[in-house]
């Protein structure tokens, strides 16, 4: 079987018996999915470039930086209960194409945590337009 696909294969096992494991214990339990994916710009690895490098010629230290913030991720959402009590957490890493690495991050959140109202989407999700005067471009 082909890495990526077995990596599925495992990741929706793993999904399916979180699910099953916890819906037994309590039929309400919220269970939400993230991609959190590397962003080659970020300042710890232009850092590091020396003279004409880019971050595709650097692809420990891409991975490096990715890790680290992937972990200070999940300390924030599992530890420091950015979007309510986590009673479960799984991840898969994978490596796009073009070389950047990115994480599928499935969360079962108890009860009381779980997303039910727009007021409670309201709680975690925000949007801003760029001004159209000064900013025209990313406007």
């Amino acid at each position: 079987m082909y890495p990526r696909r077995r990596m599925l294969t495992v990741f929706g096992d793993s999904q399916e018996a979180f699910l099953a494991h916890f819906q037994k214990r309590d039929e309400t339990v919220s269970a939400t999915s993230y991609t959190f994916t590397c962003n080659p710009t970020w300042v710890d690895i232009l850092n590091v470039l020396e003279g004409p490098q880019r971050p595709e010629d650097r692809p420990d230290v891409v991975v490096r930086v990715f890790k680290m913030k992937l972990t200070e991720l999940l300390d924030d959402i599992t530890k420091r209960n950015l979007f309510g009590r986590v009673i479960s957490y799984i991840y898969a890493i994978e490596i796009q194409k073009r070389g950047l690495p990115h994480a599928h991050i499935l969360l079962t959140l108890d009860t009381y945590s779980k997303i039910r109202t727009k007021d409670d989407i309201d709680k975690y999700v925000s949007v801003e337009l760029p001004d159209p005067i000064a900013d025209p471009t990313l406007f």
